[in-house]
């Protein structure tokens, strides 16, 4: 979400100033940008093109109306990219037009889109998180129960018999 946002202020500084590091910082969150959104469609493996597993809720958010998450980031790379392809010598409503298309994406259902998905995304963290705690305490009730069973079944005969045969030594 704060990428989009800041590819929205880097196109308003470049618009300005017509500086090349504005353009090559547009270019820098450009990227990071599509690179989260592509980590989240297919998880750490882009080269495979495997995907992550994603909730029907999740995808819902990326893939079905009304958000269409996917769609939005998409068009909204677009765009950024035809911003950043545009030669420093363009006319100056060609970049305002295309300035004017970013601010309003990011200042609408772009960034709410990013806000429902990123809010799924921490609570279905927390679900796993509470899953895998859940998980280490039965683990340890386990092991505490296993510990008991050994002390009461095998060790304490064992001592016993030690206990008889010092007795009878």
């Amino acid at each position: 979400r704060v990428t989009a946002q800041q590819i929205a202020l880097l196109a308003s500084n470049y618009i300005h100033d017509r500086s090349q590091e504005n353009k090559q910082l547009l270019e820098n969150a450009r990227f990071s940008f599509r690179l989260g959104h592509d980590y989240l469609m297919h998880g750490g493996d882009l080269d495979e093109g495997v995907g992550i597993h994603m909730s029907p809720e999740l995808y819902a958010i990326y893939f079905e109306e009304p958000i269409n998450l996917h769609r939005q980031v998409q068009d909204y790379l677009a765009i950024a990219e035809e911003f950043n392809t545009q030669k420093v010598r363009v006319e100056d409503e060609v970049l305002e037009k295309l300035f004017l298309e970013l601010s309003t994406r990011v200042t609408g259902d772009l960034i709410q889109g990013l806000e429902i998905a990123a809010q799924r995304h921490q609570e279905e963290t927390l679900i796993r998180i509470n899953a895998l705690t859940n998980i280490q305490k039965i683990v340890f009730i386990v092991m505490m129960i296993t510990l008991f069973l050994e002390a009461l079944f095998i060790f304490r005969p064992l001592v016993l018999h030690v206990k008889q045969y010092s007795i009878q030594l």
